[in-house]
């Protein structure tokens, strides 16, 4: 009986686990397209997350030229005492609504304010149980508002998580993965949190410089 119960937890998190790759995918994908299609972008961190969800991730056109089904995705939705900056929900939430993903996004530029502010006000937030974790697994993007050497700062948070930040309550760092196509920047990182719950954070990097850039330039000619 112990092995058949063992043998459905893993089978069960093989499916919420490969749902939710299929997620992480589409926002890769539709980070892709934002960028082919020359997107400008205010260096604004709501600003950049609201584009990225209702131009693209919402958007009936994209969602079918991305592929994208049985995925709704909310920005800014209300989680316990704050906002979540999205919420994505998948076919099972009809049935269970407390079933969701949650996706915090924040800006980084390389500089020590910006990465604590990623530790603080993003990894803190799962592991100190402000935001919920039904599955255990949720995630955060990093939108890199200037061009930036990406492994050095996965390095960078990594060690002011461990040095000035105890309740990441770190048991694996950011380490790099493969998702999808030939994206470079994902990451995944293991916590403990305040209940003694382990957690995973998936960490997408997306490089929108250009796009802010570009953004600038066209105000400067206006």
């Amino acid at each position: 009986m112990t092995m058949l119960i063992a043998d459905k937890f893993t089978y069960s998190r093989k499916i919420y686990v490969t749902s939710f790759y299929r997620i992480l995918s589409y926002i890769i994908n539709a980070y892709a397209l934002l960028i082919k299609n020359k997107e400008p972008l205010e260096n604004n961190e709501n600003s950049i997350r609201d584009i990225l969800v209702e131009k693209y991730l919402n958007n009936h056109v994209k969602r079918e030229q991305l592929g994208i089904e049985n995925v709704i995705f909310n920005r800014e939705v209300s989680e316990n005492s704050g906002f979540v900056d999205i919420k994505v929900q998948t076919a099972i939430a009809l049935n269970n609504p407390d079933a969701y993903y949650i996706f915090e996004c924040k800006r980084l530029d390389g500089s020590n304010d910006l990465n604590k502010k990623y530790i603080q006000e993003g990894i803190l937030r799962f592991t100190l149980g402000k935001y919920s974790a039904y599955y255990s697994l949720n995630g955060m993007l990093g939108f890199e508002v200037k061009k930036i050497d990406t492994p050095a700062n996965m390095d960078k948070i990594n060690r002011l998580a461990i040095s000035e930040f105890k309740e990441t309550n770190i048991i694996k760092g950011l380490t790099g993965i493969h998702i999808t196509g030939d994206f470079k920047y994902s990451y995944i990182s293991m916590h403990k949190t305040t209940s003694s719950k382990t957690i995973e954070l998936y960490h997408l990097m997306l490089d929108i410089s250009d796009a802010i850039s570009m953004n600038r330039a066209q105000k400067l000619k206006g």
